[in-house]
């Protein structure tokens, strides 16, 4: 009966077409040995089409590698490919900053991806069954989640890592429970070796299985086919939101490489904010999914980050970083320096008398000269890239410089002087930038931190006569 409901769970969800080659990551606990009984059920000619794969992770000593010999020998009797390795995850762990956790999931989801390839498979079938499917949902909430994260985990989903993008993951088990993975290793006469790593507490889904589930049965007996529910809900409405979210990042798409997106602010910012965040999480599944995963929260500032000020910066999980310029929002891993023009810059300085144009890497720096109008409103605050000064308090003449060390200014409606330095600071300009920021002055001193700040002692009144117009605009 097992067999016949994932064959017809496989077909719903489209998991296998004819003449597909998989490769089934097998473990050797319940899970994994179903899945493996199920495939060289429901796929034709297994010998040709299936094939199986261990990973020794180096956690259990011995235990890994008599495991390892135990899934070699199931694989040999149905006559399948073996595919095994052993790796030091600890080692990785260190070397790349991640969790036990993280850095044994990315290992193993490697390793799978390069026996696929090897294999000549366009899929990878993995053990992740109804009962894991409600941790996930349990462990998203706890951790800060969005519908992505009610949804849980799919049947089918783009491969985890990014330098596999023409492989994708399946999980025929998904409507399977883990006491029904038992029940059919006892019918078959399997006998599954168990993880201790399933029951150590330090894991948060071991706590959340063995802990919090068990609290919330006591609640509702019910709880997990409620949370099932509630992940079939969320991907109902998600599927209708994400065909949106599609459609905007194919538009806003510059460009893409396995360790960075880039995308158009102007696109992204233009649609309504629940939607920006789903383009966001669209645009980083080709980066591979991060460990710890992104959050809701972490989308969330993703959103205030593109809607805010040029030069922003932001760490996600995993070293991902995100950056604001003039057009683009750029995410990924392993940002050089801002050598391009995403902001304005100056090497030396370049004296002006308005009305002037003055060029600043592909930037340009307007200064005009203007009758104070009647409706002018000296109290309102200036926008990021233009400026209005009172023209008859600048003194001397003026010039466009680069930033100098020691800078300060008293900024306007501060009461003090601001270094230059705490300005870049709370605004996040990246430091390689910093250098060549261009400042307005005169004979007194700074008249505007382009994109930043205005000198207080230059402000407009009701007095003002004569207007200053400052701007600054890419091109």
């Amino acid at each position: 009966r097992l067999v016949v409901r994932v064959r017809s769970f496989a077909a719903e969800a489209e998991l296998l077409a004819p003449g597909d080659r998989v490769v089934a990551g097998v473990s050797g606990g319940p899970d994994s040995l179903t899945l493996l009984h199920v495939l060289v059920a429901i796929i034709p000619d297994p010998p040709g089409r299936l094939a199986v794969g261990y990973l020794d992770h180096g956690l259990r000593g011995e235990a890994g590698a008599e495991e390892a010999a135990f899934v070699g020998e199931l694989a040999r009797r149905w006559g399948l490919k073996f595919f095994t390795d052993r790796v030091d995850t600890q080692a990785y762990r260190r070397a790349r900053g991640l969790s036990a956790e993280a850095a044994a999931r990315e290992l193993r989801y490697r390793f799978l991806g390069e026996a696929a390839r090897a294999f000549g498979a366009g899929k990878v079938a993995v053990g992740h069954t109804a009962s894991d499917q409600v941790e996930t949902v349990l462990l998203n909430i706890i951790r800060g989640t969005g519908l992505a994260g009610l949804r849980g985990m799919r049947p089918q989903a783009p491969y985890p890592l990014p330098e596999f993008p023409d492989l994708c993951l399946i999980r025929p088990l998904l409507g399977v429970s883990r006491e029904e993975t038992l029940a059919a290793c006892r019918a078959l006469g399997l006998e599954p070796r168990e993880d201790p790593l399933n029951v150590d507490r330090r894991y948060l889904r071991n706590r959340v299985r063995l802990d919090i589930l068990p609290l919330l049965r006591q609640i509702n007996p019910g709880v997990e086919r409620a949370v099932l529910r509630l992940a079939e809900a969320a991907a109902a409405d998600l599927s209708l939101i994400e065909a949106q979210a599609e459609a905007v990042l194919k538009e806003a798409l510059v460009s893409r490489t396995p360790d960075e997106v880039v995308l158009r602010r102007d696109v992204v910012n233009a649609r309504p904010r629940a939607l920006r965040a789903h383009v966001f999480r669209l645009a980083l599944l080709g980066l591979g999914t991060p460990e710890p995963p992104l959050t809701a929260y972490h989308l969330e500032r993703l959103v205030r980050l593109a809607e805010g000020r040029v030069g922003g910066r932001l760490d996600l999980p995993a070293g991902l970083k995100a950056q604001v310029g003039y057009d683009f929002i750029r995410i990924g891993r392993g940002f050089g320096s801002l050598t391009g023009t995403e902001f304005p810059g100056v090497d030396r300085p370049i004296p002006f008398s308005p009305p002037a144009r003055v060029r600043l890497n592909g930037w340009v720096l307007e200064a005009e000269v203007l009758p104070r109008p009647q409706d002018c409103d000296p109290r309102r605050a200036p926008e990021p890239w233009t400026v209005f000064a009172d023209f008859d308090k600048v003194k001397g003449d003026l010039e466009v410089r680069p930033w100098r060390p020691g800078d300060a200014l008293v900024p306007l409606g501060l009461g003090g002087r601001k270094k230059l330095q705490d300005i870049f600071t709370e605004a996040r300009i990246p430091r390689e930038v910093r250098p060549r920021w261009p400042v307005v002055a005169d004979r007194l001193g700074i008249v505007w931190v382009v994109g930043l700040r205005l000198a207080d002692r230059v402000k407009v009144t009701p007095d003002t006569r004569r207007l200053l117009g400052l701007r600054v605009v890419k091109g």
